[in-house]
């Protein structure tokens, strides 16, 4: 796993069959672990795919089928676009006055899109969920 940044969700092997896999919010701890032991980081933690799960608890409200967007600017005609295709990738797009104008390739991971939206518009996507 690479492109890591504080606030990324990614998944947490608890190692405990009854628990599963949970989440964790990738903190400067994390990014420490990362540098001085990355075998034992990567035994751990695995990025999150891509769900609708994931866009709903982000804020991104349901279009048609699996597409989903997020308003990206203040007055409500740039919207991010994401089609999510369960397990596999996911199409990005940028959408102006309904127009897609822009699009990404495709990306797979939770913490590629929360690195994207924050590169568009400096604002990460977090959740109001508790974990790790």
């Amino acid at each position: 796993m690479h492109d890591l940044k504080c606030g990324n969700i990614v998944d947490y092997d608890t190692k405990d069959e009854q628990k599963g896999v949970e989440y964790a919010t990738i903190d400067w701890n994390h990014l420490r672990m990362i540098t001085g032991n990355k075998e034992a980081f990567n035994s751990i933690y695995n990025p999150a795919l891509i769900s609708e799960f994931w866009m709903l608890e982000f804020g991104f409200r349901a279009a048609n089928g699996h597409q989903f967007s997020r308003w990206i600017d203040e007055y409500e005609n740039t919207s991010l676009v994401v089609d999510v295709d369960d397990d596999k990738c996911s199409f990005v797009g940028i959408c102006i006055n309904q127009n897609l104008v822009w699009t990404t390739g495709r990306i797979k991971y939770l913490h590629e899109l929360q690195n994207l939206y924050h590169s568009i518009t400096g604002i990460m996507l977090t959740s109001k969920l508790d974990f790790q």
